[in-house]
């Protein structure tokens, strides 16, 4: 997000937004450009007479990566908010067991950036200087994606690792546990806030992959990739279940077992607006829409290829 200032910086407090600056006036005319010509494609696919499948992809190509800049400049004004947010979290999870996050991200982003080249010239033209951006927000949404997933996963297995070495123990007050389960309260909170805030990427992502998909395996490197990162949040949340069942029964109190009730009944996950949930079962539902819309293809495919002669049936 260029928009946002400060991001090198440590301290969230160095972030800032202007709507003015250099940078956000840059976007909205790249924004405008990239309208244009979304409008431009949708256009030549609307008129055109041969069912060519190339300028559908590249209609989807441009309004899916258009939705994406519109997105991250919407993103860019409550990115400040986002950080202080998570900062809080590292403070008050400083005291728990340390969960290393960043490699995890680099070799993400690092393999998935190899993988997108091939895919990503062979999607960019030359002579239009705003698929360069285009293609940018396309290649990168993904891999955006992934990695605050990975980032919020490893503060729920933090916490899982805090609570293991807590379930063993039977000296903890009742006070202890009321923070135990403030804290995954408050996750559970910042989740929802993350995914209110996401979910225009995700449902954009899984339209994207799904449609490319059949047309380059690339894609489907795309799809498992957010389905199995952004899965990893749901299996970490409901890890403790498992742990608070085995809280010893000197210590097992009401804050206990509000926190088991929580774990047990509330779903932490990313989604696409509560249309649907990202979890492992997710890959399912999406290997059987990739199935159905590969043999629509194939079969329209045979249909263009016999003619409108060899399917025309004479009235008897």
């Amino acid at each position: 997000m260029p928009q946002v200032s400060g991001k090198l910086q440590d301290d969230y407090r160095h972030l800032s937004f202007s709507a003015w600056s250099l940078n956000s006036v840059y976007s909205i005319i790249v924004i405008i450009a990239a309208l244009y010509l979304s409008l431009k494609t949708f256009a030549e696919a609307w008129y055109a007479t041969d069912g060519d499948f190339n300028l559908a992809r590249q209609f989807a190509f441009n309004f899916v990566s258009t939705s994406y800049l519109i997105c991250y400049y919407r993103l860019a004004g409550r990115w400040k908010n986002i950080m202080k947010i998570w900062s809080g979290f590292d403070q008050k999870m400083a005291h728990f067991y340390r969960v290393e996050f960043t490699k995890r991200v680099a070799l993400f982003t690092a393999v998935y950036s190899l993988t997108s080249i091939t895919w990503a010239t062979y999607l960019q033209k030359p002579h239009q200087i705003i698929n360069i951006f285009l293609t940018v927000s396309w290649n990168f949404t993904d891999v955006f994606i992934s990695s605050i997933s990975i980032a919020l996963s490893s503060k729920f297995e933090q916490f899982n690792l805090e609570l293991a070495h807590s379930s063993k123990n039977k000296g903890h007050s009742v006070a202890y546990w009321k923070l135990m389960r403030e804290t995954y309260n408050q996750l559970a909170l910042f989740t929802k806030f993350l995914d209110k805030n996401l979910s225009m990427f995700v449902i954009l992502s899984f339209f994207n992959n799904l449609f490319f998909v059949c047309f380059q395996l690339l894609n489907t490197l795309g799809t498992c990739s957010v389905c199995l990162c952004a899965a990893s949040i749901y299996e970490n949340s409901k890890k403790p279940i498992k742990m608070l069942f085995m809280v010893p029964s000197e210590t097992y109190n009401v804050e206990v077992h509000r926190l088991l009730l929580q774990v047990l009944l509330d779903r932490q996950t990313l989604s696409g607006f509560n249309f649907f949930y990202i979890t492992k079962g997710l890959l399912l539902t999406v290997a059987g829409t990739i199935l159905t819309y590969e043999i629509f293809l194939v079969q329209l495919d045979n249909l263009k290829e016999d003619g409108p002669e060899d399917n025309y049936i004479e009235g008897c």
